[in-house]
């Protein structure tokens, strides 16, 4: 399924299209506003590292996958380089990362956070249940889901529709950092007591 019949689907859903600046403006929002920042770590985090620069915002940048669970914090500068020390500096709270593929282990989400980013590192096509699960794990941590998936959706459509049944709003639109070009992105609006506010987010990308 190519872009133009991507949009086409959620248009046929129902499912509002928004500029690039839109979902950028959602993801700047709810980063700003976090206290914890879990970052699931895929690679070296193109996708948060390109969110700070344009937004001007403090973050951390994967440096490595790791094998075991990592608070990070202002003592911790061993585990980064100089300029991502000073980034740690000016955050609220604390950094946590775990390694990929970790996000449905138990106690890892059980504590109270703002945000919870699981970047998916998956081979050949992502499902479509394991992305609805993983988004599950995050909202019961009580924040927010950031949630990049790098890899193509096994069925484009089923999963926007079981995102439409879920959820009270759903958006797609283009990646928001621009990086890589050939991504895309849904934005979920999850009006519920224990989330409110900034609307959760999820970023899709496609292989290649």
């Amino acid at each position: 399924m190519n872009e133009k019949q991507r949009y086409e689907a959620a248009d046929r859903l129902g499912i509002e299209i928004v500029d690039t600046d839109t979902m950028g403006c959602i993801a700047a929002d709810i980063i700003k506003n976090a206290c914890t920042w879990v970052d699931f770590a895929s690679g070296r985090g193109e996708f948060s590292l390109a969110l700070v620069k344009r937004n001007h915002m403090v973050n951390i940048w994967n440096l490595e996958k790791r094998t075991d669970f990592v608070e990070v914090s202002d003592k911790d500068q061993k585990l980064l380089l100089p300029e991502e020390s000073m980034r740690i500096r000016n955050i609220i709270g604390k950094i946590e990362m775990v390694a990929r593929g970790r996000y449905a282990s138990d106690g890892i989400l059980q504590n109270s956070m703002d945000v919870v980013s699981l970047h998916c590192y998956e081979p050949g096509k992502f499902s479509e249940q394991n992305a609805i699960n993983a988004m599950n794990y995050a909202l019961k941590s009580g924040g927010h889901a950031i949630i990049t998936l790098d890899s193509e959706i096994d069925n484009y459509t089923k999963f926007l529709k079981n995102l439409k049944k879920r959820f009270k709003k759903v958006m797609v639109g283009n990646h928001p950092t621009g990086y890589p070009q050939t991504s895309y992105t849904f934005a979920l609006w999850h009006r519920h007591r224990e989330f409110p506010g900034v609307p959760p987010f999820i970023c899709v990308q496609k292989e290649g």
